[in-house]
This record gives structure tokens, C-alpha cells and sequence, in this order.
């Protein structure tokens, strides 16, 4: 079992990156509200910065097990969070426009 509280975060990434599901929860926890309020801020409206926020985590996701692949790291997953969902609330007022 890994502990949340004395775990960093580059280990429950590599955890993370080779598909465990409860290493990535504890990151999804860590940063769930901040990426939450970030899109929140942007949009304005709390169904769709849920959606984008959980498209944040889902990329994130998806994304992990490349990097293990390509044999490099995420030095800041906050900032990688924050750039995937500033990313999404781009392309979020680009569908947007006539």
C-alpha cells in the first residue's frame, strides 16, 4: 500500500506510469482541487470546468505511461496539469467561437 502523505511525487509517478491505478488516485487527490479551481476561474461555469478538469486527469492518464516509454520524467506534475488543462480551456473558446 503507498502512503500519501510521505510518498513524492516522482515515485508515485513512476508508479503511476506503469499503470497503478492507486498510485494515480493519490495524485488525482493531491491535485484534484487546484486544477478544479484553475478551470473554474476560466470558464465560469462549474458543469464544464468538471468536464474539462476531468479531461485534465484523463489525458494525464493516458499520457503517463509514454513518458515511462520514452524513459524521460514529469519534473512538475502541477505544472503539467496546469498546462494540459489551460490547453483544454483554449481549445474549449475555440470550439466556442461562430
Amino acid at each position: 500500500m503507498i502512503a500519501s502523505n510521505s510518498s513524492s511525487d516522482e515515485h508515485i509517478l513512476k508508479l503511476a506510469g506503469q499503470g497503478d491505478k492507486q498510485a494515480y488516485g493519490i495524485l488525482y487527490v493531491r491535485y484534484l482541487d487546484d486544477i478544479y479551481r484553475y478551470v473554474l476561474l476560466k470558464i465560469g461555469s462549474t458543469s464544464i470546468a468538471e468536464d474539462l478538469t476531468e479531461e485534465t486527469f484523463i489525458r494525464t492518464w493516458e499520457y503517463l505511461p509514454r513518458l515511462s516509454r520514452k524513459d524521460e520524467k514529469i519534473n512538475h506534475l502541477k505544472a503539467f496539469l496546469y498546462r494540459t488543462a489551460s490547453n483544454l480551456v483554449i481549445d474549449f473558446y475555440r470550439k466556442k467561437k461562430p
